[in-house]
């Protein structure tokens, strides 16, 4: 995964209003390019044969 620069984690912390110092913002920036990361791998499940019925979403939320 590409890493996210500081000027374009910054610009979106700004456009949704994330009110940070410098160096707060560069650890939410590693934190955020960490979960990115770890989500990454997601992208690989194929669930292209799971009918959306059997997925276990609902309108009101994830069938437990």
């Amino acid at each position: 995964m590409p890493e996210i620069s500081k000027t374009a984690f910054a610009a979106w912390a700004d456009l949704i209003r994330v009110s940070a110092d410098p160096a707060h913002l560069e650890q939410l920036r590693s934190e955020v390019q960490a979960i990115f990361a770890r989500l990454e791998s997601l992208d690989s499940i194929d669930v292209s044969t799971i009918p959306a019925e059997e997925a276990g979403l609902r309108h009101d939320g994830p069938s437990l």
